[in-house]
């Protein structure tokens, strides 16, 4: 143990390790994944592809193959695209060649827990703007915490929440703050929300988003991001060589050839996610928040909510806990918790167990 920690950072030792509780079950609703599958025409133009590749070979040093079509499909410069093997990695790069021991990096409470750990691994300080009871952005806090910050990162929609940053909000702080300003946009696919063009107003903007969420690609890792092109040849010394491979590169050119498709399917989750939202909102006890992006967030007024998180779970249903995101005013944890829109027949199989648990506590009321 001595060893470990002569050789280890403290800053590493300090930190816990970012986890998800996976268990194995048929219906699974707790990492905002795609609803669907890709079709089968698309998997199969992949792979065939894939076989007329010389595995041998390393892919492109910068993969200019994919950040070409993506500056085409969403009228971008190419000279400020950048593109990694995720988008946790792009946001690695960016805090690298940004942030130090003592840098003030400020972001939303609750969040995407990626930032702060990215944070911490730095040495910075980490300053976060609560969101107030409704999970709504205090605006005037976060633009003066923003001022004096190296770093000011939010995400739009947010998550877990699933509220939204106002672009005014979003002005502001790129006009008031000393520093860079990161809008994590991984959810833009289920709002009419869109950052693109301010990235193109302010040099300190920088968007990312993500082939993970709408365009179901969470297993390959493809991530990118946009901003100036002076601000891109720094950040892209911090992404290391080769950093997509062949398979990725050509997923992400297919689904781009087929981004309709892509739009068409998160109007279905959309749709599907406001039909879940008013179904659980009519249950007993339950309150429901209002969500711009694949997921939505529940709070028991009765019944504590990791005894929900296990009921569900003994019906094959896994969703996920966030108890820790909240308080109520007398300090105690709010019982909330997270849950993915999935296909539409495991979203009913959803609201049949929440309403037969929900019946449950109301037949035991004196």
């Amino acid at each position: 143990m001595k060893t470990i920690d002569r050789i280890v950072r403290p800053a590493y030792r300090r930190l816990e390790s970012y986890t998800v509780d996976l268990p194995t079950v048929p219906i699974k609703l707790n990492q905002n994944e795609a609803a669907d599958e890709l079709p089968d025409d698309l998997k199969r133009a992949i792979a065939s592809e894939l076989l007329t590749v010389d595995w041998r070979r390393y892919p492109q040093l910068t993969p200019v193959d994919v950040v070409e079509p993506i500056a085409s499909t969403f009228g971008l410069d190419p000279s400020g695209v950048l593109v990694s093997n995720g988008s946790n990695d792009v946001l690695r790069a960016i805090f690298d060649v940004s942030v130090g021991r003592g840098s003030r990096v400020v972001t939303l409470t609750p969040t995407f827990g990626v930032y702060r750990l990215l944070a911490e691994q730095r040495e910075a300080v980490v300053d976060c703007s609560p969101l107030d009871h409704r999970f709504r952005v205090h605006d005037r806090d976060l633009i003066e915490r923003s001022r004096q910050a190296t770093l000011t990162i939010v995400t739009s929609p947010n998550s877990p929440t699933g509220t939204r940053v106002k672009p005014e909000t979003i002005r502001e702080v790129c006009r008031q703050t000393r520093g860079l300003v990161v809008i994590d946009e991984a959810y833009v696919e289920f709002t009419d929300q869109d950052f693109l063009p301010f990235a193109r107003e302010f040099a300190n903007l920088i968007i990312t988003r993500t082939f993970s969420k709408a365009a179901g690609l969470a297993g390959l890792r493809v991530g990118w991001a946009t901003m100036a092109p002076a601000l891109a040849r720094q950040v892209q010394k911090a992404i290391l060589p080769f950093a997509l491979d062949v398979v990725s590169t050509i997923a992400v050119r297919t689904i781009l050839d087929n981004w309709a498709l892509v739009e068409s399917r998160a109007g279905d989750t959309v749709r599907e996610r406001d039909r879940l939202i008013a179904a659980v909102a009519n249950l007993p006890d339950l309150t429901v928040f209002p969500s711009e992006a694949n997921f939505f967030v529940v709070e028991s007024a009765d019944r504590n909510a990791s005894a929900i998180i296990a009921a569900l779970l003994d019906r094959g249903i896994l969703v996920r806990p966030m108890t820790s995101y909240g308080s109520t005013g007398n300090g105690t944890e709010r019982q909330l918790f997270r849950v993915s829109v999935g296909r539409r027949e495991e979203n009913d199989a959803f609201v049949a167990a929440l309403s037969e648990i929900v019946a449950d506590v109301q037949e035991v009321r004196p």
